[in-house]
């Protein structure tokens, strides 16, 4: 009886010692926002299924920062959108323009570009915001 007692604990001892995994580093879990992450941002899944956008990009024109977008439209009719831009220095300070929204016409299957210079010599980077024209 006293073997069975030992081989027992031998075998659940093994077990537990198997089964007990190293330890790990934990991982910092962030949640990053939309706006943290994307270019481009859209107010409607809607819009964002068939407003596509080909290509963005930030040029500095005469010491200011200029950002340039191309989109194409991917229905079979006009989008009529508007766009804001938000420019942000590298300390991370917005700063928009006065006339907020922009008009943006969009014929079927076209590609269009927007573009849009900064307000400050301090902008580093931009944010584009795309919204249907019946939101605002």
């Amino acid at each position: 009886m006293k073997n069975y007692i030992r081989i027992f604990c031998v075998l659940v001892a093994a077990v537990l010692f198997a089964s007990c995994g190293g330890t790990y580093e934990s991982t910092k879990v962030t949640k990053q926002t939309l706006e943290s992450k994307e270019k481009v941002i859209y107010t409607s899944f809607w819009l964002k299924t068939n407003l596509g956008v080909v290509s963005t990009e930030d040029v500095t024109e005469n010491g200011m920062l200029k950002t340039v977008a191309k989109f194409k439209n991917l229905t079979s009719s006009q989008i009529k959108a508007e766009i804001k831009v938000k420019f942000i220095s590298g300390d991370g300070e917005e700063f928009e323009d006065s006339v907020g929204w922009n008009p943006f016409i969009i014929d079927a299957g076209e590609i269009k570009s927007f573009h849009k210079f900064a307000v400050s010599p301090r902008a580093k980077s931009a944010k584009i915001y795309v919204r249907l024209a019946s939101e605002g």
